[in-house]
């Protein structure tokens, strides 16, 4: 009999034990249920987590362009850097520019017969153009030849004004080049910085 009570009255402890388990947890239940709600999210919510999760995707995939644009503009222009004279690389297109000249026309083999005074005139903060005029006598080979070499120069000239006649109508042996050149030239110390690569 004394066990049989023991086991009666040792259910009853499990039997109050689960009923106080219970009845805490309904309190727990009815005091934080909002917590609850949030912890464990509806579809609802779950939705509207995924359609801003999508939304963000489309911002970054938007950004990444963006960037991707910037990037391959700013290569575009690096790319076309060596058309400009950029003085920081270049020296000063003042006191280098008729040299340059020079140096084309002799490698071209033309006889310059003058070279008027550079005049720079400048455009904005960041850029200039040279504007320069020359002469020069040679024959059609040679006075081709150092037009398309100026064309092709580090930096690059371009032809304003260009005005090609025989030297003697009689005879077109030679021929008389006569024009205008001009030269951009990148002045601000920033933007030469980015044509060097100095810039990131």
């Amino acid at each position: 009999m004394d066990k049989a009570k023991i086991q009666v009255f040792s259910n009853k402890k499990t039997v109050l034990g689960l009923v106080f388990v219970v009845v805490l947890s309904v309190i727990v239940a009815v005091l934080y249920w909002k917590e609850i709600v949030n912890f464990w999210p509806g579809s609802e919510r779950i939705q509207d987590e995924i359609a801003g999760l999508e939304k963000s995707h489309k911002e970054l995939e938007r950004e990444i362009r963006e960037i991707q644009e910037i990037r391959q503009t700013r290569a575009t222009f690096i790319g076309q850097g060596k058309d400009f004279w950029v003085p920081k690389r270049d020296g000063d297109i003042e006191s280098n520019i008729i040299k340059k000249i020079e140096e084309v026309a002799r490698t071209s083999g033309v006889k310059l017969q003058n070279i008027g005074n550079a005049r720079l005139s400048k455009i904005n903060e960041d850029i200039a153009l040279m504007e320069i005029t020359i002469e020069a006598k040679s024959s059609m080979e040679e006075i081709s030849r150092f037009i398309s070499d100026l064309y092709k120069a580090n930096p690059c000239f371009y032809w304003r004004k260009c005005v090609l006649r025989p030297f003697n109508p009689r005879d077109a042996k030679d021929m008389v080049l006569s024009g205008t050149l001009n030269v951009v030239s990148l002045t601000s110390d920033s933007v030469a910085k980015l044509m060097m690569g100095e810039e990131k």
